[in-house]
């Protein structure tokens, strides 16, 4: 029973330490991406990470109709480029963010306007 308990107490200090706080192993060419938005009155969110499996290298947006604010979400992406954009509503404001391994891009809306982060995931 204890070694069983020992094992799986390796495996996952193992798993954490491989996939959180920013330890990724970047030798695959990964970036721990994290988007934010925060604001009132948003109509939608749509972002998109780098996929070098796909022709070209761009996934296809990812997009949420009117979501519930502040919003997050943390990805792995690949080399390219990380795109966040989020629309208000009329008279609303948004404001997003996209953290790469940490490092911040952020955007501030005015009212009404479309609101773009961009990111690059590269060495």
């Amino acid at each position: 029973m204890r070694r069983m308990m020992s094992i799986a107490a390796i495996t996952l200090t193992a798993g954490v330490l491989t996939t959180s706080c920013g330890l990724l192993d970047r030798s695959g060419g990964a970036w721990e991406v994290e988007m934010k938005v925060t604001g009132d009155k948003v109509e939608s969110i749509s972002y998109s990470l780098p996929d070098t499996s796909r022709e070209g290298g761009k996934a296809e947006p990812s997009v949420e109709s009117k979501p519930t604010l502040p919003w997050k979400i943390l990805r792995v992406g690949e080399h390219g480029e990380a795109v966040l954009t989020v629309v208000p509503a009329k008279d609303g404001t948004a404001t997003c963010e996209i953290l790469v391994e940490g490092k911040k891009t952020e955007q501030k809306g005015k009212p009404g306007q479309k609101v773009t982060c961009t990111a690059k995931l590269e060495d």
